[in-house]
């Protein structure tokens, strides 16, 4: 009994480490000021580590890994906080990968600005629907929807002939050109995140059919139906070969199985 306990023991020591870490940070970054932390590790091992952070909306330094075969006092330094960063909650962690897995995990707030809703429509202007291809002629209403009220925006419209104008929203007119049109607008608003976006449209002189309309909308998404076709070929061609082979060695497999159940089967009589 003793022998049994002894060896029990000598199989769990090894599994022991003597491993203390730990993670000072700031509850609190404003505007300005960069990310960063303090972090420690006592151990009598050779240690291998990352530091790093956690927000959901924030630019985050590249991931390095470290190792040290001595305590460590470190220090992880990050992005800086800016006026297009939104508030939020975020993590400073210390994850420890060797000799044992552990997360140091501390809590911070990032105290910046809030995030603007904003939505811009281009629609028909009797009915308001998804739509990016448009009729020749075909009245367009531009307008749009925001979380807050006290806003500014600044608004462009190019036409397909190369000339731009600024407009108002909400704003309507009937385009005498066919082709794709672009509208850029800047959104900001005292203690919001600004918005600084374009998006297109396309106008033509005839109805389309399903199919021209599904490519005008990848046109205009920067995508290509024609490349998805391929790429959806490519992968049935790819796919097709392993499929053959895994039931050819299924095949095998079962007339191998076959071959030696007959065979003890014979010698058994």
């Amino acid at each position: 009994m003793k022998q049994y306990f002894l060896l029990v023991v000598l199989i769990f020591i090894p599994l022991v480490h003597s491993l203390d870490a730990k993670i000072i940070v700031k509850p609190t970054f404003s505007i300005g000021e960069q990310i960063e932390f303090n972090y420690s590790i006592i151990s009598d091992e050779l240690v291998e580590y990352t530091p790093t952070i956690y927000c959901p909306n924030f630019a985050l330094a590249p991931r390095q890994i470290f190792f040290s075969n001595e305590s460590v006092d470190g220090y992880y330094k990050g992005s800086v906080v800016t006026e297009k960063t939104v508030s939020q909650g975020c993590q400073a962690i210390l994850r420890i990968i060797r000799p044992v897995h552990k997360n140091i995990v501390h809590f911070f707030n990032i105290n910046a600005n809030e995030e603007l809703l904003f939505d811009m429509s281009i629609c028909p202007a009797k009915e308001c629907l998804e739509k990016r291809v448009f009729m020749k002629n075909q009245e367009i209403e531009v307008k749009y929807s925001s979380s807050i009220s006290n806003i500014n925006i600044s608004t462009t419209l190019k036409t397909p002939d190369g000339s731009s104008k600024v407009i108002e929203l909400p704003y309507s007119f009937i385009p005498n050109y066919t082709g794709i049109y672009t509208l850029s607008y800047k959104v900001e608003s005292d203690g919001y995140v600004g918005i600084e976006k374009s998006e297109q449209f396309s106008v033509i002189d005839k109805v389309l059919n399903v199919k021209q309309d599904l490519q005008f909308k990848d046109i205009l998404n920067n995508r290509s139906l024609n490349t998805s076709s391929k790429e959806n070929i490519e992968q049935k061609v790819v796919l097709g070969p392993n499929i053959k082979v895994m039931m050819i060695i299924i095949l095998i497999v079962s007339l191998l199985a076959i071959s030696l159940f007959v065979y003890f089967f014979q010698r058994r009589n």
